[in-house]
């Protein structure tokens, strides 16, 4: 049943076990949490499973199902002999899996915060969005200015934007959002809006503009994965390349 997949199902199914929990699923594949559940409860249904345990005891060569899932466990597996191994082998496997994230994030977050635009706005720099089909194109990012800092209700920013995409798009729109909550909870967690900036986007032509984005949620912590600035492009075409947008200015300005 597996050729029924798309490609997108068939992706998060091969990371899913590979043991990695959704939500790290959905920071890695640059798309929301809603986003992975939706697939993921699509493919179940194609593959005749229910949970993440019978997804392992069906695909799976080692069994060992994500440690993060929210899932509950078959009742057979409540006995307390296989209980005390089940815990015993998820510490191991969490150990693992901790350490080797640790690394990852860190890697990754190190390299945004160098990468990415400068605090002075001068410097352009260039993206190229992720598909989050059916929902169209989108990336998280980690503006310089706002880095290891907490998004607070009440908040206020002036947001200065000039970019240009290589093809046509519907509309841009931006927002913070809180992925430890989204995942904490299930569902979107935004901070702020999302606010639609420019419509009827031309390919090559630049747009510049400012906005008011007010804080509406206090973020979850400080952390970077709490307080990601998401991009997000309209419409999705199926089979058409992920757009690429080039920024001569992405400038944030906190008013309060």
């Amino acid at each position: 049943m597996q050729e029924k997949l798309t490609s997108r199902e068939q992706e998060i199914f091969d990371l899913l076990l590979e043991g990695i929990p959704p939500k790290e699923i959905a920071f890695k594949l640059n798309v929301t949490y809603s986003t992975v559940d939706y697939h993921r409860t699509k493919l179940y249904g194609k593959l005749g499973v229910r949970n993440i345990q019978e997804l392992f005891a069906k695909y799976s060569k080692n069994g060992t199902p994500p440690i993060e899932s929210a899932e509950p466990l078959p009742s057979y597996e409540t006995k307390k002999p296989a209980l005390f191994k089940l815990m015993l082998s998820a510490g191991i496997v969490a150990l693992a899996v901790f350490l080797f994230f640790s690394g990852y994030f860190y890697a990754k977050l190190t390299l945004t915060k160098s990468s990415f635009l400068s605090p002075s706005g001068k410097n352009p720099f260039t993206v190229t969005l992720s598909n989050n089909e059916p929902h169209g194109w989108n990336i998280h990012l980690i503006p310089p200015e706002l880095y290891d800092t907490r998004r607070t209700k009440g908040e206020i920013y002036t947001l200065n934007y000039s970019f240009s995409s290589d093809i046509d798009l519907g509309n841009l729109t931006v927002f913070f959002i809180d992925l430890e909550a989204t995942s904490a909870t299930g569902h979107e967690h935004f901070l702020c809006g999302p606010r639609k900036l420019v419509t009827n986007i031309k390919a090559n032509t630049e747009y510049k503009g400012s906005a008011t984005l007010i804080i509406n949620q206090t973020a979850y912590s400080t952390i970077s994965h709490a307080n990601l600035f998401e991009i997000s492009a309209m419409p999705y075409v199926p089979d058409c390349p992920p757009p690429t947008l080039t920024f001569a200015k992405l400038e944030f300005v906190k008013e309060n």
